[in-house]
C-alpha cells in the first residue's frame, strides 16, 4: 500500500481463534462488558497506537489497532495487556496469537465480518458482534478516521455479500452445528426432552433449531423469566426458573447450555445428583458457551457424555465442504472490495488536512469576528446569540466545500481500483 505520508498509521489486528487456541484459553480472554472499557485504554497506552478496537465473541479476541509508529512487538504487547486483564501467563497467549496488517488486516476484517473465518463458515451472529464491538468503541471515543472507514466499510461489504451470494444459507451456525451433533447421536428425537440454559440470542437460535428438528418437548430456563417464557412459547415448548433445574435435570435427555455467565452455570456436583436419580440413563450435555457453562468434571460421570464448542468442529466442517460453491462466490465478491474499501480507508486519511485547515481558518476568522462585533459595544449579553448565529453560517457555509473536498480525495484513491478487469483472484 503506498503512502503518502510517513504520518499515516498502519492498520493492525493481533488475536487469536477457534484454531489457535483451546476454549480452555478463550474463555479466560474473553473480555467481558464491565472490562471492555479497561482493555480499550490498555491497547490505547500501546506506544505508537492511535485507534483501538477490541472483538471477543465465543471463538475469537481479537486487537485492532491503527498505529504510527507501529509498535516494534504487537504481539508481546497484545499479550501482556490481555495477561494482565485475565490473569493468565502472557508465554500462554503469545504462541496462540496471528498478526495481520496492512491490506491484510484489512482482508481478514472482511472474512471476520463475513462469516467466512467463523467456526460455522457463513454464519451472521459474528457481525452483529463485530459490530457492537465497534459501537462499544466508538462511545469510549478509541476510533478514529481509519478504522470508522475500515469497520463501517467492512460491515457494507458483509451487508452485500449476505444478500448477494448464499454464504448464510443453510444450517451455518454454532447453534445448528450443535443440533446436528444432537441429531447423529439420538436416532428419533420426537420422544426426547431437551433442556436449553439460556435465552439470548445462541439460546434462541437453539430452541428454535431444536424445534424444527420436531423434537418431542424443550423447556427454557434463563434468569430473565419473561425471556424464558417468550422463548418457550415461540418453538412450543415451557419455561422454569432456576430453582427448577435439578428436576429438569433428572428428566431431561439433552441439555444445550448457552449463557452469558462468567462462571459455571451446572457445576458436576449437581450432574452427579441428577444422575443417581435417573438410573443410569445417559444424559447428553452440549456446551457452546464462552466461558463456559458445564463444569469439565461433569464429562467424567458414567452414563454423561459433554460436548463443548471445540467438539463442534469435525460437524462443521463436514457441513462446509457441501457449501464450496456459497464460499467460492463470497469469496469473489470480498475480492472485488477489497480495493474499494482500502481507498475508502485511506481516502479518509489523506483529505484530513485539508479538512481541518479549512475548517481551523473558518472558526478562526469567525472567532475574531465575533470578538471585534463585541468590542465595539454591542454588549456581552448578545454573546451567546452571536456564537450560536456565526457557528451555524460557517457550519452552512463549509458543508458543501467540505463535502467536494472529500469526494475528490476518495475519488483519487479509487482510480486504481476502477481500471481493475473484475476478475476474481484468491483472497
Amino acid at each position: 500500500m503506498n503512502r503518502s505520508s510517513p504520518d499515516r498509521p498502519e492498520i493492525l489486528v493481533v488475536g487469536l481463534n477457534h484454531r489457535t487456541a483451546e476454549v480452555s484459553l478463550r474463555e479466560r480472554l474473553a473480555v467481558r462488558a464491565d472490562r471492555a472499557a479497561a482493555v480499550l485504554e490498555s491497547v490505547r497506552a500501546i506506544g505508537g497506537v492511535r485507534e483501538a478496537v477490541v472483538l471477543s465473541t465465543c471463538n475469537r479476541v481479537e486487537v485492532w489497532m491503527a498505529a504510527s509508529p507501529v509498535p516494534a512487538d504487537p504481539e508481546g504487547d497484545v499479550a501482556d495487556l490481555l495477561a494482565g486483564h485475565a490473569g493468565v501467563g502472557a508465554d500462554e497467549i503469545r504462541p496462540a496469537l496471528v498478526r495481520h496488517a496492512g491490506q491484510d488486516a484489512l482482508r481478514h476484517l472482511l472474512r471476520v465480518v463475513t462469516g467466512l473465518d467463523a467456526l460455522a463458515v457463513g454464519e451472521t451472529q459474528v457481525l452483529s458482534q463485530a459490530r457492537e464491538a465497534y459501537l462499544w468503541a466508538v462511545g469510549c471515543d478509541a476510533t478514529g478516521p481509519v478504522l470508522n472507514r475500515a469497520f463501517q466499510g467492512a460491515f457494507r461489504v458483509a451487508k452485500r455479500a449476505h444478500t448477494q451470494t448464499p454464504v448464510d444459507r443453510g444450517q451455518n451456525s454454532v447453534s445448528a452445528a450443535a443440533v446436528d451433533l444432537v441429531s447423529k447421536v439420538f436416532e428419533r428425537l420426537e420422544d426426547k426432552t431437551a433442556l436449553v440454559l439460556g435465552a439470548g440470542e445462541t439460546g434462541e437460535r437453539t430452541a428454535r433449531q431444536l424445534a424444527s428438528r420436531g423434537l418431542g418437548r424443550i423447556v427454557v430456563i434463563n434468569r430473565d423469566a419473561e425471556r424464558a417464557s417468550r422463548l418457550a412459547q415461540a418453538v412450543g415448548g415451557s419455561a422454569d426458573g432456576w430453582e427448577a433445574l435439578d428436576e429438569r435435570l433428572v428428566e431431561a435427555d439433552i441439555v444445550v447450555s448457552a449463557t452469558d455467565a462468567p462462571l459455571p452455570v451446572l457445576r458436576a456436583a449437581r450432574v452427579a445428583r441428577a444422575m443417581e436419580r435417573r438410573r443410569a440413563r445417559p444424559l447428553f450435555l452440549v456446551d457452546i458457551a464462552v466461558p463456559r457453562d458445564i463444569e469439565e468434571a461433569s464429562g467424567r460421570i458414567g452414563h454423561v457424555y459433554l460436548y463443548n464448542i471445540d467438539d463442534l468442529q469435525a460437524v462443521v466442517d463436514e457441513a462446509t465442504a457441501r457449501r464450496t460453491q456459497a464460499v467460492d462466490a463470497c469469496l469473489a465478491l470480498l475480492d472485488l472490495e477489497m480495493p474499494r474499501l482500502a481507498a475508502s480507508v485511506w481516502s479518509a486519511w489523506d483529505a484530513a488536512p485539508a479538512l481541518l485547515s479549512l475548517q481551523g481558518d473558518a472558526e478562526r476568522i469567525r472567532r475574531e469576528e465575533v470578538e471585534r462585533f463585541l468590542a465595539e459595544g454591542n454588549g456581552t449579553p448578545l454573546r451567546e446569540e452571536v456564537e450560536r448565529l456565526t457557528s451555524r453560517l460557517v457550519r452552512r457555509l463549509l458543508h458543501e466545500p467540505l463535502r467536494a473536498l472529500r469526494r475528490e480525495a476518495q475519488e483519487r484513491q479509487e482510480a486504481p481500483a476502477a481500471r481493475d478487469d473484475g476478475r476474481p483472484r484468491a483472497v
